[in-house]
């Protein structure tokens, strides 16, 4: 189901409001860690600006998690989500493609999450970007996705404690890359031990 402009908002609590742009912060500093590591050369891509976007990342997502109302679970998904793609395509990531990725990113994740969500044409004005194009950068983040969209509890629990505590740090960008590193450390040990 789907909400248009007209529509009635979604009444939230003030506890869930703070949690959720607690959350979007979380996101848009992890998203933000994943391209400022990364120099303008990447991938041309759907997501890439011409220019730099004159609001930050964290305002960005900010931002969006003000107009949407989504909950502070889909802001938790889309970190995920974003962790997923960075592993298997880095190249898509740099300051210039950041906040397209992250509108397309929390996109994604509210509707695989909620019930009740806004529709395309009214975040293509949220996020700031024409309506055709929001749709081929969905399209294009659950291709890189490879349409893996699951989560489970576990993974989810784990990435919500990471956000809050990056929300917290005063060395976010690196408490961010090496967060990413020991994860990536892990799985490689794991599949040697398989082995």
């Amino acid at each position: 189901m789907t909400n248009d402009i007209d529509d009635t908002f979604v009444v939230v609590s003030k506890q869930e409001q703070n949690s959720a742009l607690i959350s979007a912060l979380g996101l848009g500093l992890l998203i933000g860690a994943f391209c400022s590591s990364r120099d303008t050369s990447s991938v041309d891509s759907v997501f890439k600006c011409i220019v730099p976007v004159p609001i930050t990342i964290t305002d960005y997502s900010n931002r969006i998690g003000t107009f949407t109302n989504c909950d502070s679970s889909s802001f938790v998904i889309a970190s995920i989500f974003a962790e997923r793609v960075f592993k298997k395509h880095p190249e898509y990531f740099c300051p210039l493609s950041a906040h397209k990725l992250m509108c397309s990113l929390i996109l994604i994740s509210i509707k695989f999450n909620e019930d009740i969500y806004y529709s395309n044409s009214y975040c293509s004005e949220v996020f700031g970007v024409d309506i055709e194009e929001l749709n081929q950068m969905e399209t294009e983040l659950i291709n890189l996705l490879n349409y893996e969209l699951f989560v489970n509890f576990e993974e989810f629990e784990k990435k919500k404690l990471i956000l809050n505590s990056l929300v917290k740090s005063n060395e976010v960008k690196n408490n961010a890359i090496q967060i990413i590193e020991v994860d990536q450390n892990k799985s490689k040990e794991n599949q040697i031990q398989q082995q």
